[in-house]
Order: C-alpha cells, then sequence, then structure tokens
C-alpha cells in the first residue's frame, strides 16, 4: 500500500531545498548549491518511491532511479540517469576538505556547476511533481 502523505513531505522539503539552492547562487556558495541539488533529487526520487509503499534507504541517486525502474509496473515515470550521475558526483566533494589533496570544497566549485546542478535537480524534481499530481488526479 503506497504512503502518499509520507511522499508529500518529501516533495515539499525538495522543494525547499531547491528554493534555498537557488538563493545561494547569489552568495557564491557554489558547493552548496550542488549539494542541496543532490538532496533536492534524492527527496525527489525518494518521494515516488514512497507513494508506491517503499521505504527507500541510501543517498545514491543512480541506485534510488535503478529501485524506480525495477518497479516500472507501478511506477510510469521516466527519470534521466544520466542527471542522477551527475548529481551523484557532488554528494560527498561538497562537503568535505579531505576531498581533494588541498583547499576546501568552495575552492573547486564554479557558478557553472552550480547552475548544472540546478538544471539537473530541477529536471527530477519536476518530473517528480508531475508524477505525484498525475497519481493524486487520477
Amino acid at each position: 500500500m503506497g504512503n502518499s502523505e509520507e511522499a508529500a513531505r518529501w516533495l515539499k522539503q525538495a522543494k525547499i531545498d531547491f528554493e534555498n539552492a537557488q538563493n545561494n547562487l547569489n552568495f557564491k556558495s557554489f558547493e552548496l548549491v550542488c549539494f542541496l541539488c543532490h538532496q533536492v533529487a534524492e527527496k525527489s526520487l525518494k518521494s515516488i518511491l514512497y507513494n508506491i509503499g517503499l521505504r527507500p534507504f541510501g543517498y545514491s541517486l543512480k541506485d534510488l532511479v535503478n529501485e524506480i525502474n525495477n518497479n516500472k509496473d507501478q511506477i510510469d515515470v521516466e527519470v534521466p540517469l544520466e542527471c542522477a550521475i551527475e548529481l551523484d558526483k557532488h554528494y560527498i566533494a561538497t562537503r568535505y576538505p579531505d576531498a581533494f589533496v588541498s583547499g576546501i570544497p568552495h575552492d573547486y566549485y564554479s557558478e557553472k556547476n552550480a547552475n548544472d546542478c540546478l538544471k539537473w535537480s530541477k529536471k527530477i524534481l519536476s518530473l517528480a511533481e508531475n508524477y505525484l499530481k498525475n497519481i493524486k488526479d487520477n
């Protein structure tokens, strides 16, 4: 049995995270934007899985997309795997100085990185929003 309330909670937080990611672009906190975009995608994908009654675990977007694909009989949505793979690259490196030989994550992230991540996460967020809206309307 699905859990639409839990799905809605996760999607609501994903939307807030996306707004926060956009706001941090103005502060030139590009590494934080990229991390938040990973969070947007993770929560969006988990909202889809919660909606069909699964309890998703883990932080790998690639794994979450694969779990969605393994449940195609219940989930009619096509999530672009390449967006998940690109965003997965920013889960650790955006937060920990030892992800790099020298410097800190802030030194390595650019506005282009941030804008790319915003684009990828928005694509996944929109897919989740549309999927859950269509399920609710039917």
